[in-house]
Order: C-alpha cells, then sequence, then structure tokens
C-alpha cells in the first residue's frame, strides 16, 4: 500500500510508502528522507487515530474554538 502525493501547482507526483520507507522524490533518493515521508506519516498517524476512536464507539469531530473575553 501506498500514497501517492500531487503538487498540481509544480505538476510534481510521488509515491510514498511506509514500509518499506519509501518516496520516488530526488530528495529521498539522496538524503534517505523528504517532506513527503513526513507528510504522509502524519496523515497515517491521524488516520490511525480516528480508526481507534470508531472501534469505542466514539465519534470525535472538531469544533470551532471558542474565545472568551472577559
Amino acid at each position: 500500500n501506498g500514497y501517492r502525493v500531487t503538487n498540481f501547482t509544480k505538476g510534481t507526483e510521488y509515491k510514498v510508502t511506509l514500509v518499506p520507507l519509501n518516496c520516488t522524490c530526488p530528495s529521498f533518493k539522496f538524503r534517505r528522507q523528504c517532506k513527503h515521508i513526513d507528510m504522509v506519516k502524519r496523515i497515517a498517524e491521524k488516520e490511525r487515530k480516528e480508526e481507534e476512536q470508531r472501534h469505542k464507539g466514539i465519534a470525535v469531530e472538531r469544533t470551532e474554538d471558542l474565545l472568551v473575553l472577559d
């Protein structure tokens, strides 16, 4: 399973996998790390937490923050 990361402004598209850790961008090939992998890791972690909450029968929704002025 993998993720496709697309930058519509630049017209680039890269494939990211977390196991094994890989990205098709030039930065990863040179440095073995890149912003695309960081982004996919954050998204995957968020999805994992949301799924965990669903299995507990709990629905979590984001609401607007309230600002209280004294």
